[in-house]
């Protein structure tokens, strides 16, 4: 397990050259634009594990956003075909 600092919204997602396993990304895409809110969603689909889990706070959606991640239940996410 690792932490590091990395700007969601500016950022190189391509720069993190690595996959997660599980993400929780909690309490932040409040503040950004439904536009904003896809590409970020975006760039941690393409940096997740095939089998990844996104977790996002329950005031949190994108169900109405063009994403390609999978929703499994209330603020959860996979990627792959994980079974919950």
């Amino acid at each position: 397990m690792s932490f590091e600092q990395f700007n969601l919204k500016n950022g190189n997602y391509q720069d993190l050259n690595r996959s997660f396993d599980l993400i929780f990304c909690r309490n932040v895409m409040i503040y950004f634009t439904p536009e904003t809110i896809a590409q970020i969603a975006e760039g941690l689909f393409q940096n997740a594990a095939p089998e990844a889990v996104l977790i996002i706070s329950h005031s949190e959606s994108l169900q109405n956003l063009k994403t390609n991640w999978k929703v499994k239940g209330p603020s959860i996410y996979t990627k792959g075909q994980l079974f919950l």
